[in-house]
């Protein structure tokens, strides 16, 4: 069951990431608009679609496949946290008078 979750939650970051990627959708993150922008609700989604693609919900029921889907989450939150933090300080420049 840990591994389930593990590659549950790791398809939600990486589906995350490639959604992401696509144009029409980039334009949506940087405008925040949700649920593109907000890793929260792309992780819920991203692990739901795992679980369903996985067939979770056909082998072991609902209640065991929303159990997946939930610690899958905590994962993709995760992956997500780390992979998009800033490698160095942002500093903007001095302003020019």
């Amino acid at each position: 069951m840990i591994v389930t979750v593990l590659v549950v939650g790791l398809f939600a970051a990486g589906l995350a990431q490639v959604l992401r990627a696509l144009p029409v959708i980039r334009d949506w993150v940087f405008r925040g608009v949700k649920p593109w922008a907000c890793d929260l609700c792309m992780s819920w989604w991203g692990s739901l679609a795992g679980a369903v693609a996985l067939d979770l919900p056909g082998a072991h029921g609902w209640p065991a496949a929303g159990v997946v889907a939930v610690a899958g989450v905590a994962v993709s939150l995760a992956v997500l946290h780390h992979i998009t933090r800033p490698t160095q300080e942002f500093v903007l420049p001095p302003e020019e008078p």
